[in-house]
C-alpha cells in the first residue's frame, strides 16, 4: 500500500500548485506581474541589480527601459563571475549548482541554480503532476520511472567550488517530492553514478524488471527510452538469473543504494523466462497470439509515457508507439536547462507556467514590440523570452512556441523548434556555429582543402542514428589525409554538452566520415535536394549542419 499512498499524497501536494496556477488564468496580466516583483525586488542590491537600476523599477514597463534582451553570450561574464566564486552577481540567493547546456559559441553553458529557480520549477512539476493523475486515476495504484541519466564526469566543480552538473532530474522536486518519488520509484538514484553506459542501462532495466506494477514513464527523448529497454532481448538470460536471484551482474564497484535496490523475484523471473519461451524469438515489437508485443507482456500496467514529442522528437515516437501501443505518449512541455515554460495539461497540449518565471514573447516573423502573455494571439509563433529566479533576466531561450489555444487567459502552447541553427534529433542541440568552427579546426588540422562539407545525420536501419561528415574535396587524395577524420571530427563534436552525452547514453553512434565523388559540384547537388525538400532556392542559406538524414542517397560518394 505504500506505492498508492504515496501518489496519493503527491498528487494531493500538487493539487495546490495546480489551483494557484488555475486562479492565474483568470488574471493572466497581474500574475505575470507579481512573478516579476517577486524576482526583481530581491534582487535590486546586486551587482546587476545596481547596473540595471533594478531598485527603481515599479512596473513592467520600468523593467523593459532599464534591463535589455540578452542571450546566454551577454550574460556569460557575469555567469563567469560566479563560476569564480563571486557572491551577490546575479541574485542575492547563493548559486546552489550549475546547470549545464549546449552553447551557441561556447560548447556549453552554465545555468545558474538558485532555491528560488528550483521552486520555480516546482511550480510548473505541480500542475502537471495533478492533471497527469486527474487524467489517468489508474497511474495512482502503480510504480514508475522518472528519468536519471549518468552524471559522467565526477566531481565537477567551477573554479570557485560551485558544483556543475545533475545526476538526477528528482532535484527539481524538492525534498517532498523527492521522497514520494524514493518510494514510488524502483531505481534508486545511485544508478546515475554508473558512469559505464552498459552497465547503467543494464542496472536500470534489471531493477525496472521486478515491478510488474510499473505504470508510467517519465523520460526526456523518445529515444532513451527504447535504448533503455533493448538489453532485455540481448542479454534476457543474464536478466534473468540476477532477477530470481537478486543480485546484479558485475555489481563490482555499484553504488550501495543500487546494490540494495536488488530484491530476489524468483516468481517473477520465472514468470518472464516463459514469456520469452512462448515468443519464439518474436522482435520485441511483433504482437503474440494475444496481440501483445514484449514490453505489454513484462509491464502490462504500463499506461502512459512522458517525453518530447514535438519537433525533430517526433520522428522517434513511431518507433516507441510500435513497442507500446497502448501506452498514452503524453507530450512534454518546453523546459529548458534555463527555464520551466510549460506542462502538459492534456496529453497533447501545454499551458504556460504562469507561476514559473516573468514571461516575454518576440514575434518570430517580424520586429515589431515583444508582447507579454496575455498579449498572445491564437496561431502566432513566438520566440521565447523568460525572467527567472537563477538570475537570468530578459533572456532569450531561442526556442519556438505556437499558440494553439487558451485556457481561460492562459497560452496554450507548442513547441515548435528553434531559432538558432540548432538540429536537435536525440537531444544533442548541435549548433551551426559551432559545428563549423570545430570542423573547420579539423580540416586545416589534416591539411585538407574542402570544395564542400556538411555535418548532417545518416541511418543504419529504422533507429541508429549517427552523424556524418559529407566532403567533397577540390582535388583528388591517396586517403591518407583521411586517416583518422572521422575520430577527429567525432572528438570535436564532443565537445558540445549534449551531443558527449547522446553519444555516452548510446543515443548517437559515432561521427562517420562520406567521401563525395570530387568535382560532383555537391554544392549544387546540395541546393538542388533542399529545393526537392520543398525550400526556396532563394531561401538556402549555406549551412555546416543540416537536419535531413538522406544526403547520403542524393550525394555520389561513399562512407569511409
Amino acid at each position: 500500500m505504500r506505492v498508492p499512498l504515496a501518489n496519493v499524497a503527491w498528487m494531493s501536494h500538487a493539487a495546490l500548485g495546480a489551483r494557484r496556477w488555475r486562479r492565474m488564468t483568470t488574471r493572466v496580466a497581474q500574475a505575470q506581474e507579481r512573478v516579476l516583483e517577486r524576482i526583481v525586488r530581491p534582487n535590486a542590491a546586486t551587482s546587476f541589480g545596481r547596473e540595471h537600476g533594478l531598485g527603481t523599477v515599479r512596473s513592467v514597463d520600468d523593467f523593459r527601459r532599464s534591463v535589455p534582451i540578452r542571450r546566454y553570450d551577454d550574460l556569460a561574464p557575469w555567469v563567469d563571475r560566479i563560476a569564480d566564486g563571486e557572491a551577490g552577481v546575479l541574485t542575492a540567493e547563493p548559486v546552489r549548482r550549475f546547470g549545464v547546456s549546449s552553447g551557441t559559441t561556447r560548447a556549453s553553458k552554465l545555468v545558474p541554480y538558485t532555491d528560488s529557480l528550483l521552486r520555480e520549477f516546482q511550480a510548473g512539476i505541480a500542475p502537471w503532476a495533478y492533471h497527469m493523475f486527474r487524467r489517468h486515476p489508474r497511474l495512482l495504484a502503480g510504480t514508475s520511472y522518472w528519468s536519471i541519466t549518468p552524471v559522467g564526469a565526477r566531481d565537477a566543480f567551477s573554479p570557485g567550488g560551485v558544483p556543475v552538473g545533475f545526476d538526477d532530474e528528482r532535484r527539481y522536486l524538492g525534498r517532498a517530492g523527492r521522497w514520494i518519488l524514493d518510494t514510488t520509484m524502483p531505481v534508486p538514484a545511485g544508478v546515475a553514478r554508473i558512469e559505464e553506459m552498459e552497465r547503467f542501462r543494464y542496472a536500470t532495466l534489471r531493477l525496472l524488471l521486478e515491478h510488474e506494477s510499473l505504470a508510467w514513464v517519465s523520460v526526456w527523448n523518445p529515444t532513451f527510452l527504447t535504448l533503455l529497454l533493448e538489453p532485455l532481448v540481448e542479454r534476457h538470460e543474464a536478466l534473468l538469473e540476477d532477477l530470481a536471484a537478486g543480485a546484479i551482474s558485475d555489481s563490482t564497484g555499484l553504488p550501495p543504494d543500487v546494490l540494495g535496490a536488488a530484491r530476489a523475484r524468483p516468481e517473477r523471473a520465472r514468470r518472464l523466462r516463459e514469456v520469452i519461451r512462448r515468443r519464439g524469438g518474436l522482435a520485441p515489437a511483433a504482437r503474440d497470439e494475444d496481440g501483445r508485443t514484449l514490453y505489454e507482456q513484462v509491464w502490462p500496467r504500463l499506461a502512459l509515457v512522458s517525453c518530447w514529442a514535438d519537433a525533430a522528437a517526433a520522428d522517434a515516437l513511431p518507433a516507441l508507439r510500435e513497442h507500446l501501443p497502448n501506452a498514452t505518449v503524453q507530450r512534454k512541455g518546453l523546459v529548458a536547462t534555463e527555464a520551466f515554460v510549460s506542462f502538459p495539461l492534456t496529453d497533447d497540449v501545454s499551458a504556460l507556467s504562469l507561476g514559473s518565471h516573468f514571461f516575454e514573447f518576440c514575434s518570430a516573423d517580424s520586429s515589431e514590440r515583444m508582447r507579454l502573455a496575455h498579449e498572445l494571439e491564437r496561431g502566432g509563433t513566438y520566440s521565447v523570452v523568460v525572467t527567472t529566479g537563477g538570475g537570468l533576466y530578459r533572456y532569450r531561450l531561442g526556442d519556438l512556441v505556437d499558440v494553439v489555444g487558451f485556457e481561460r487567459g492562459c497560452p496554450l502552447i507548442r513547441f515548435v523548434g528553434r531559432e538558432d541553427g540548432v538540429v536537435d534529433l536525440r537531444g544533442e542541440k548541435l549548433n551551426d556555429r559551432f559545428v563549423s568552427e570545430r570542423v573547420r579546426v579539423v580540416l586545416e588540422r589534416h591539411g585538407l582543402d574542402a570544395a564542400f562539407w556538411l555535418v548532417a545525420p545518416c541511418r543504419d536501419g529504422e533507429e541508429d542514428l549517427s552523424y556524418a561528415l559529407f566532403l567533397e574535396l577540390a582535388r583528388p587524395t591517396d586517403g591518407s589525409e583521411l586517416a583518422g577524420l572521422s575520430e577527429d571530427v567525432d572528438r570535436e563534436l564532443r565537445g558540445a554538452y549534449h551531443y558527449d552525452y547522446c553519444r555516452r547514453l548510446g543515443q548517437l553512434g559515432p561521427c562517420r566520415v562520406f567521401q563525395i565523388e570530387t568535382g560532383a559540384n555537391a554544392r549544387n547537388l546540395y541546393l538542388a535536394g533542399r529545393a526537392e525538400l520543398g525550400q526556396r532556392l532563394g531561401d538556402v542559406k549555406p549551412a555546416a549542419v543540416d537536419a535531413f538524414d538522406g544526403w547520403s542517397d542524393l550525394l555520389p560518394g561513399r562512407f569511409l
